[in-house]
Order: structure tokens, then sequence, then C-alpha cells
């Protein structure tokens, strides 16, 4: 079902606030969670997000079911770049600038190789987009995982 341009402004300026509101979140979180352990709440409500919209582009009449998972996948990222930039940042001292724009152009080069890939099975179906995200979010806990097995050794 296609969004009228109004549906879909509110929709997106939602997703926005989503991610500021969880960026935010990050600074009362450390109060009863330390920083890795919300990048695994982050990275667990991004994955759940992912979930939601795959589900939803099987059958039809599911389009509430792809807006909050896609809102969940959207701002969780929030909560993810905040509590990465600062765990990133934290030992650079005076390299601090060089390294964060290291992690942003690291962002930007990870879009630009997988951008075309959702563009694969035609612009009919969001399924390619689905399958997408599930993977990056699968791929961020694995790396998640593998982070906190070598922080731990």
């Amino acid at each position: 079902m296609p969004l009228s341009k109004s549906t879909f402004s509110l929709i997106y300026g939602i997703n926005g606030i989503g991610i500021i509101l969880m960026a935010e979140m990050s600074t009362i979180l450390i109060h009863w969670f330390d920083e890795l352990q919300q990048l695994k709440i982050g990275l667990i409500g991004g994955l759940i997000g992912a979930i939601c919209v795959l589900i939803s582009g099987f059958g039809s009449n599911r389009l509430w079911l792809a807006l909050i998972g896609l809102f969940l996948v959207v701002a969780t990222l929030g909560l993810i770049n905040a509590v990465v930039t600062s765990l990133a940042l934290q030992r650079q001292g005076q390299h601090a600038g060089i390294a964060s724009s290291v992690l942003g152009l690291g962002m930007y080069v990870f879009g630009i190789f997988l951008s075309p890939l959702v563009g694969v099975m035609g612009s009919y179906t969001y399924l390619p987009l689905a399958v997408l995200i599930l993977l990056c979010e699968i791929g961020a806990l694995i790396l998640y995982q593998r982070v906190i097995h070598m922080v731990r050794q």
C-alpha cells in the first residue's frame, strides 16, 4: 500500500525523533548499564526490529509491523552509534579527531557497498532490504560477541 507524501513525512520524522531519543537515552542508561551492556541492548532491539520487518514482508496488510520494525532498527541506531563512538574514542587521546573521521568513513563505505544489494530483486518488494537489515544485525551481534570475548581475555 503506497503512502501519501504527508504520511511518509510523518513516519520519517517519527523515526528521526527515535534516533535522537535513543542517543540521549545512552546518557540515562549509563546509571544502570555499562556501555557494552547498552550496546547489547541496542543490537538486540535492532535484531527484533529486523525480524519484524522481514516477517511483515510475507503476506499483505502488515504495514504496521514493518513500521514498528523499521522504527526499532532506526531508533536503536541512535543508541548504538552513541555508544560505539564513545567506546571507540575513549582511548584515542589527541588522535580522537582522526579516529572519529575513520569511524564515520567506515560507516559510509559500508553503506556504499551494501546499498546496491537492496535493488537486487527489483523495486516492487522490500524483502531484499529486510534480509539485508537482518544480516547486518546478525553480523553486528556476532562481531559484538567476538569483541566481548577478546575484551574478557
